[in-house]
C-alpha cells in the first residue's frame, strides 16, 4: 500500500483566504493522486516551518527545529504501516526540511520515502495574490473575506527577511479581483504541465504509469537494487514525484 502525506502550514494569506491554504491545495492534490494509484490519503500536517509569517495574528508557526524530527517520525511510522510515503508539499516554505528528511531516510532504510513539489512547475507570482488565490479556487477553496486590489511587497524578498517587513497585508506581488478566478488557476496548472511534457521524455516506468494518462507520463525508472519497481517522476504531472535520492531541479 501507498499513503499519501500532505504538508501545508498555518500561515496567514491575506485578509481573503484562510491560513490552510497550502494544506487544502497540498490535500486537493493528494486526492487525485490517490485516486489515481488508488492509495491511502493520510490526514495533513498543518503545523509547520512558518516565521517568515510570525508577525501576522493569523500564523502558527512551529521552529524547524522541532518540526523536522517530529517530520522524520511521521513519516518513518507511516513508512513501516504502508511500505512507501508520497510527501505532497504545498508549502514552498518547509520544502528543504522534508527534501532533506526524506533523503536521509531513503539512505537509512531503502527508497521508501517519495516528495512532490506542488510549486516546481507551478509556479505563482504572488503570495495570496491573483495567482495562489486563482490555484486556491481551482482546488476547491473557498474566500473569506473580501479581496482588495493590491500590489505590494516583493516575491523575490522571500527568504530575506518576514514578510510583515515588506507588506503590511500578508499579501506578496498583485491581487487584481478582476483576474481571479477558478479557470485561472486551471490555466495555470495546463501551462505547468506542457512545460514539464517539453521538458523531459523519460521512458515508461510500470510501477508509476498508472499514475498519469499515456499521453501525459514519461517516467525514468531508479536504478535501486532494493526495489527496481521505484520510479522517479520527471515530468506531465502538475507536480513532481521525486526518490530523493536524486537532486531536484
Amino acid at each position: 500500500m501507498v499513503c499519501i502525506l500532505p504538508v501545508g502550514s498555518f500561515e496567514q494569506h491575506g485578509p481573503h483566504l484562510p491560513p490552510t491554504v497550502d494544506a487544502e491545495i497540498a490535500q486537493y492534490v493528494a486526492n487525485v493522486l490517490a485516486e489515481r494509484i488508488s492509495a491511502r490519503v493520510l490526514p495533513p500536517l498543518f503545523y509547520t516551518c512558518s516565521d517568515e509569517h510570525k508577525g501576522f495574528p493569523q500564523t502558527i508557526s512551529v521552529s524547524c527545529r522541532h518540526f523536522i524530527p517530529y517530520f522524520e517520525d511521521v513519516v518513518r511510522s507511516a513508512a513501516e504501516k504502508c511500505g512507501a510515503v508520497i510527501v505532497v508539499v504545498g508549502h514552498g516554505g518547509v520544502w528543504e526540511a522534508v527534501n532533506m528528511v526524506t533523503q536521509q531516510i531513503n539512505y537509512a532504510v531503502g527508497p521508501v520515502a517519495f516528495a512532490v513539489n506542488i510549486w516546481a512547475y507551478v509556479v505563482p507570482r504572488d503570495h495570496a495574490g491573483t495567482d495562489e488565490t486563482s490555484i486556491y479556487l481551482a482546488a476547491g477553496g473557498k474566500l473569506i473575506g473580501e479581496m482588495p486590489e493590491i500590489c505590494e511587497g516583493d516575491i523575490s524578498l522571500f527568504g530575506k527577511m518576514p514578510v510583515h517587513a515588506f507588506s503590511s497585508t500578508g499579501i506578496v506581488g498583485c491581487l487584481k479581483p478582476s483576474e481571479v478566478s477558478a479557470e485561472t488557476g486551471r490555466a495555470l496548472l495546463d501551462k505547468a504541465l506542457e512545460k514539464m511534457v517539453e521538458k523531459s521524455p523519460g521512458v515508461p516506468c510500470p510501477y508509476w504509469s498508472h499514475l498519469f494518462s499515456a499521453s501525459a507520463s514519461f517516467l525514468t525508472a531508479s536504478t535501486s537494487s532494493l526495489n527496481p519497481a521505484i520510479c522517479i517522476v520527471t515530468t506531465a504531472t502538475p507536480f513532481v514525484v521525486s526518490s530523493l535520492s536524486s537532486s531536484f531541479s
